[in-house]
Parts: C-alpha cells; structure tokens; sequence
C-alpha cells in the first residue's frame, strides 16, 4: 500500500489510530514535533531520560534545560536530546499545587533522596510538620523578628503565630517562597543540619526578604536550588547519565565550584538589599 510522506507529516491523513493519543509512540510524536513542542519517544532507548526544551512548567518527572544565565554560573553544557553518558544540571517537571507550588517544589526535593518514599509526604502533611515544628521563639527570630510584626493580627484577636499557622493552613491562598525561606532553612526543619536554598528568579537570583545575606547562608550547610518562573517553581536536580539511566541529585554540598560559586553572587548581589524579595 501507499506510503505516509513523512517530511509532510503535518498534513491531514489516514491513520488508523489517533495522532494524539501517546499509545501510539510514532505518531504521537509527530504530532507533538508538529505543535511545535519536544517529546521523548515512547519505550525508546531504554528509557533513558530526554532533555526537553520547554518552558516552564513542564511535564511531571520530565526535564529541561535551564535559562542561558543559569546554565552559565551552574557551569553546565546540556543541551536538548537524549541525556547519553552526559552530566549537568536541569529543573524538573513536578505536578503543581494549584497557588502553592512553591511547596509543591519543597515536597519533591526532600523525597529525592529515597524515591520509594516519594509518596510518603504531600504538601498537606509538609504543612502539618511545618506548624508542629513552630514555637515562638522561633517565630520570633524569623526574618529578624519582622514575621510576628507582619502576621500579627489585633483586629481579629490573633496573635502573629496564631495568624501565620492560619496562613500556612488555608489551602485557597497563594503561599510562595517569602514568608516561608527563612523557616525552612533552620537546622531541624527539612534536614537535622539545615539546609541553603538557593531561588532562580528566571536568569536572576533572588534576594530574601529582610535578611542580612551574609548571616543568611551557611557555607557548612548543604544547598539545594530551585528555579521560579512566575508563580512555578521547579527543583534543580544534577543527573549524571550512564548511556541508559542516570544517578539524580537533589541536594548538593556547597564546597561544590558551582554552588560556591552561586552562594558568592548571592552574597555580592543581595549585600544592602534587605527590603527586596
């Protein structure tokens, strides 16, 4: 029988199964390649990973190359297409709570480690560890003390710890990085020892909100990093590919060239910005 002309594969025809269905591998993926958007293709390669070139948010448990900016100072080379025996730095597609994917982002990373334990913990059960772990002299010292002054609530006869467990509880509300940085980072919170957390803000770094940068890292800590766009953010893994699968990290030491490196332009960048998020 007659051929499908592949270089017009854009073009209306006979197939006998739907173009957009991923059940059928081959024509999915013309399909896909003709939206315009990159696909690994089903049950190829041994299901090697394949890094896209989307923007974000990408799909759950796929990857994609990071911003020119990023890629420069995290000293990566990776490029679209199949991992190989390549290694380097990308964001991870996770699925997103809807107003919260900051927290989404934080669930992925501390179940990295162990990923038969990934669904041992949902953003939920994050918020529910989180408001156990509070006390007020915690509280008090977070931000330099100006969280209790900016969650503290007369009018409705809440004080700042009451008003901020009430903010972390409502699942309606968009909770971001900003009132939650600081928290997180504290020795027994995430990790026994703390933990560096490093926001790309597209090509940029951001800057946390009301701290002195130079008391707020913590060389002798771990770090790990994630990359924001708009109200997305995605967990920053290294993969290091073998030809058929790749080891995933999540969490790096920050004598690491890169992550020192990031931490200094922290440092030099933020110094004296202690009013910007």
């Amino acid at each position: 029988g007659r051929k499908h002309p592949d270089k017009y594969h854009c073009l209306p025809c006979c197939f006998a199964y739907p173009q957009n269905s991923i059940k059928y591998p081959k024509t999915y993926s013309n399909y896909k390649k003709c939206l315009g958007e990159d696909v690994e293709e089903v049950n190829s390669k041994n299901g090697m990973i394949y890094i896209l070139g989307k923007p974000s948010p990408i799909e759950k448990d796929r990857y994609s190359i990071l911003p020119a900016e990023v890629t420069r100072i995290l000293n990566t080379r990776l490029e679209t297409g199949y991992l190989n025996i390549n290694k380097g730095y990308v964001k991870k597609g996770i699925r997103h709570k809807n107003n919260q994917s900051f927290l989404s982002c934080i669930v992925n990373i501390v179940s990295c480690i162990d990923d038969d334990n990934s669904n041992n913990i949902d953003e939920n059960k994050l918020k529910k560890i989180l408001i156990e772990k509070f006390d007020i002299s915690l509280f008090k010292s977070l931000h330099n003390g100006n969280l209790e002054n900016i969650f503290n609530d007369p009018k409705h006869n809440l004080t700042g710890i009451q008003n901020f467990k009430k903010f972390l509880n409502n699942d309606k509300i968009i909770i971001d990085h900003k009132y939650l940085w600081d928290y997180l980072q504290r020795d027994n919170i995430l990790y026994k020892s703390g933990v560096n957390i490093i926001i790309f803000d597209n090509n940029d770094i951001l800057c946390p909100f009301g701290e002195n940068i130079y008391e707020y890292y913590d060389e002798n800590k771990k770090s790990i990093l994630i990359a924001k766009t708009d109200n997305y953010y995605e967990p920053i893994y290294f993969l290091e590919g073998d030809g058929k699968s790749a080891v995933k990290k999540c969490i790096f030491n920050s004598d690491l060239l890169e992550i020192k490196k990031v931490l200094e332009i922290s440092k030099d960048g933020c110094a004296g910005k202690h009013d910007i998020d």
